[in-house]
């Protein structure tokens, strides 16, 4: 994704206007990122309801789902926490805006001009003051900002035309995008999601459905779609595909199909979720939980293949017998359960969906008590560009059989503590790579397709398995018990 760079075009300093400054505004959404590269949201704030007050209007922001930084379990979620301009701002006409909390109170004069000193935080006894004015890029336009400095030393930049363009640690946040207006970096939602194919893209998936009973029983598919047209509707995008598809069922098969088929897309409660903020999308699966529907927290992050993915993580019921604290932890109601990161295999059942804003395609893992199901984008090429592995027409219509070098797996999957690649010539150097779902890379090394490869110091939890051989890297799913 191209970065967005604030350029500075002049030091000069300018004598401030006195009016129209303002923090954000009612009517757009504002995207922050405190990554190194600035390229991926991590918060999306804006004015969730409006309230008018006599000498002044308030402004109250949207909440977001955070980590419980004082809970014995550092994975618990507390529901509603404020953004960093905490829970609501008092906007007066002349430019003073108090943001306030239950505990937090921070003061920012808008129109304060050069040299202007004010109480800042009353509680911390920190005074801010403008400390110099200049023009630059923002966002692809000039503006003009004033750059607050604070009495710790850190500083607030505030723009004339985009708002709050920099805020101070331990936040960090810094202003990436502006919905409404359509500038920088913005949450890739349906409008963005589906609408890059065009006829000759080629799109690749493997489709897994496995029961985890006395044996275990597995559906394995091959599609391969290649395009043949695309209707972008108001409410759906319809791309028209001619398919090939292989089909086995453990030792059984494989059965062959062709022919053409629409795969059509709507926008649904995670295309159009932002980050950090708790959505429920019954469609993900029906629950049958007491409690209703599945709770999910959307997260934004790079893909392997480039660019930013959506990404929903499931947040389970505490108590599973107990209705009124479903997905709440009783002792505490502003306290979620911890997301999922580990016991796979429990009573709670969840789909996990992923979405790419560049590669426009959809995959899902879907999990229960004994049976799970995944369905993964493998390869896709894209205006002539090809990413993953694409699927032979022969093998797919039958008339080449898989090989050894089409058709590894790992040996056993679900593991306790080793596992083997199976399918690869033995003595065949490889490069192995496991990475956890957050993207941590927790064992690479150079080895050879015999040898057992050690899981003992994995938790239990799902992972990506990565191997790298003649200059290909393909990917499986790896479950350790």
């Amino acid at each position: 994704m191209k970065q967005i760079y604030l350029f500075l075009l002049s030091l000069v300093a300018f004598a401030a206007s006195s009016q129209n400054w303002a923090a954000i505004n009612a009517t757009e959404r504002f995207c922050y990122s405190n990554d190194n590269d600035l390229e991926i949201i991590n918060n999306v704030l804006w004015v969730d309801s409006i309230k008018q007050m006599d000498d002044h209007m308030i402004y109250y922001f949207n909440k977001i789902v955070a980590f419980c930084d004082t809970c014995s379990n550092p994975n618990y979620m507390m529901l509603n926490q404020p953004q960093f301009l905490l829970e609501y701002a008092k906007v007066f006409e002349n430019g003073i805006w108090e943001f306030e909390s239950s505990a937090e109170q921070f003061k920012i004069l808008t129109n304060a001009q050069l040299n202007d000193e004010w109480v800042f935080d009353e509680v911390n006894g920190l005074s801010a003051q403008v400390s110099s004015l200049q023009q630059m890029e923002v966002l692809g336009e000039m503006d003009s900002i004033k750059i607050i400095t604070l009495s710790s030393q850190e500083s607030i930049i505030l723009t004339k035309n985009h708002g709050i363009l920099q805020w101070f640690s331990p936040w960090n946040s810094q202003l990436i995008g502006i919905e409404g207006r359509d500038l920088g970096v913005i949450v890739p939602t349906f409008r963005n999601m589906y609408q890059n194919w065009s006829a000759g893209d080629v799109i690749c998936y493997s489709y897994t459905n496995s029961l985890y009973d006395e044996m275990v029983n597995t559906d394995s598919h091959m599609y391969k779609f290649t395009v043949i047209g695309v209707e972008k509707n108001a409410d759906s995008i319809v791309i028209s595909t001619s398919f090939l598809h292989r089909y086995t069922y453990n030792n059984y098969g494989p059965i062959f199909n062709q022919g053409e088929q629409d795969l059509v897309f709507y926008p649904d409660a995670a295309t159009e979720a932002y980050p950090n903020e708790i959505f429920y999308d019954p469609k993900a699966f029906p629950n049958n939980l007491p409690g209703g529907e599945d709770t999910l927290i959307m997260q934004l992050t790079h893909h392997e293949w480039g660019g930013v993915k959506k990404q929903s993580r499931f947040v389970p019921a505490v108590y599973f017998f107990d209705s009124t604290s479903i997905f709440i932890k009783a002792d505490n109601p502003a306290l979620l359960a911890p997301l999922e990161e580990e016991n796979y295999y429990s009573l709670n059942w969840y789909n996990s969906p992923e979405y790419s804003a560049n590669f426009t395609f959809y995959e899902s893992l879907l999990f229960g008590f004994e049976w799970d199901y995944e369905y993964e984008l493998v390869g896709l090429i894209d205006n002539g560009d090809t990413l993953g592995t694409i699927f032979p027409d022969e093998i797919l219509m039958g008339t080449r059989e898989l090989t050894a070098q089409t058709d590894w797996f790992i040996y056993p999957n679900p593991a306790n503590d080793f596992i083997q690649i199976k399918g690869l010539l033995p003595n065949q150097e490889i490069q192995i790579t496991i990475i956890d779902i957050n993207g941590n890379v927790l064992l690479s090394k150079i080895t050879n397709a015999a040898e057992p490869i050690d899981l003992s110091l994995l938790s239990s939890g799902i992972y990506q398995l990565l191997i790298e051989r003649e200059q290909t890297t393909e990917t499986k799913k790896l479950i350790k018990l």
